[in-house]
């Protein structure tokens, strides 16, 4: 699933995706705005009891989706036929409409956000508890509707890791995000992914000061003056 975006599905257990086994991959692409009628099932990615897939989740983003118990991704763990392995890397997993963003062993590789802490992204570069400030599903260019960040003051922004993107399976040089620009902005000049599957076409900077996760931002009232 490259460039694509899986939205306004409803199902049983997955509202995007139920995946009973294979291998799936899934890179640069959106699953939003789906929903899950079983109370315990996910209204993004659902990988069961039953489930012995492998999935590989790179620059992706899964948001807004909904179900009764998890919004985002469920990996089954009761019985021993529940096998599903789903590995995840430079993703948003965040902002869900209804639930948790996350249920049951899920494998990061780093490099991912989310908004709650139940995916639990604790490797290199994961950031939990974040808002990725990403704006409503809509035309933003290319082929699919995407979910754009909104601005540098994203965490998202330049927080991914160009190395993963690659041995995950990415291609820097050729690739595009999921609204057809470059993966990676300002790529030949030592440009940074961003996290997700939508590239802000812009210098991670506010009022001429660089952006990272890890910024502290002063607020002065107008007519004084203050350091930080």
């Amino acid at each position: 699933i490259d460039r694509s975006t899986i939205d306004g599905n409803i199902g049983s257990l997955g509202g995007g995706l139920d995946v009973d086994g294979g291998e799936v991959f899934i890179i640069n692409s959106t699953i939003s705005g789906n929903e899950a009628t079983n109370f315990n099932g996910a209204g993004g990615i659902y990988a069961g009891n039953f489930s012995d897939a492998v999935i590989d989740i790179v620059n992706t983003t899964i948001t807004n989706n909904k179900s009764g118990t998890i919004g985002g991704i469920i990996r089954g763990t009761f019985g021993d036929q529940a096998n599903a392995v789903i590995n995840i890397t430079n993703s948003i997993v965040a902002n869900q409409e209804t639930g948790d963003d996350c249920a049951g062993p899920i494998t990061s590789i780093g490099y991912n956000l989310s908004s709650d802490n139940t995916c639990g992204f604790t490797e290199t570069g994961d950031l939990q508890n974040s808002d990725p400030l990403l704006g409503a599903l809509q035309d933003n260019g290319g082929p699919v509707f995407t979910h754009a960040i909104t601005g540098p003051l994203s965490p998202a922004v330049n927080n991914g890791s160009n190395t993963l993107y690659t041995s995950e399976g990415g291609d820097l040089a050729n690739d595009t995000d999921a609204t057809g620009n470059d993966r990676v902005y300002d790529f030949a000049s030592g440009g940074i992914i961003d996290i997700g599957s939508f590239e802000l076409q812009q210098d991670a900077t506010f009022e001429g000061c660089p952006v990272t996760n890890e910024d502290k931002i002063l607020f002065v009232k107008k007519g004084e003056s203050g350091t930080g």
